[in-house]
């Protein structure tokens, strides 16, 4: 099976990447990475916007016909959220969706723990065909999937979610909680990851 894992990294150290049993891409949104053990050509560097949902969703979207069979979203330091990440990459069969972090849940208004989060708004843009009273997901975001959780969407659609979250990364609108204006939107797709995988169009 074909795997690549995708590493959303701010200033993390990289020396456990050296371990990845696969390919591996690190979205690299701070300093440049020196360690001369870890290939340029592993490393794309992107502006530091967006947080861990914007680098899953540019790869989605730039990488979108040539996927490999698996896809690993993690952040910089995935042990953090997961101590098994390294053992975990090293699997050959899972269940097409593997939850690389505790789970939890929130309401639709992500009580308790961002009370006025509008995660059944944004939900409700992206699918409105669902219907949720509570939202179960993966704290720190990160997940193994199969590609077929990406391809069961058209690339205009993937596009459009990028479009929509960058849209809201750059607004005004308020996060709250002492995060900066637009934030929210990344504590709203931590929420309904599992949700967009999974979601197929209705036809």
């Amino acid at each position: 099976m074909k795997r690549t894992v995708v590493i959303s990294r701010y200033k993390e150290s990289t020396d456990w990447v050296k371990f990845i049993p696969c390919n591996y891409i690190i979205y690299n949104k701070g300093e440049d990475i020196r360690d001369t053990e870890i290939p340029k050509d592993n490393i794309i560097k992107v502006p530091n916007e967006g947080r861990e949902a914007e680098t899953f969703l540019r790869y989605i979207v730039s990488h979108y016909n040539q996927l490999p069979d698996s896809i690993v979203f993690l952040q910089g330091d995935p042990f953090d959220h997961h101590p098994n990440t390294l053992s975990d990459l090293k699997l050959e069969e899972f269940g097409g969706i593997l939850k690389m972090g505790p789970q939890t849940f929130c309401d639709r208004n992500g009580n308790d723990s961002y009370p006025g989060l509008p995660v059944y708004q944004i939900q409700k843009i992206l699918m409105p065909e669902l219907d949720p009273e509570v939202f179960n997901f993966t704290a720190g975001a990160q997940y193994m999937i199969k590609k077929e959780y990406i391809l069961n969407k058209p690339l205009s659609w993937w596009e459009k979610v990028l479009e929509l979250y960058n849209y809201y990364w750059f607004s005004d609108i308020e996060s709250g909680y002492g995060h900066k204006p637009g934030v929210f939107i990344a504590h709203v797709f931590e929420r309904i990851w599992e949700y967009v995988f999974r979601y197929e169009i209705p036809k």
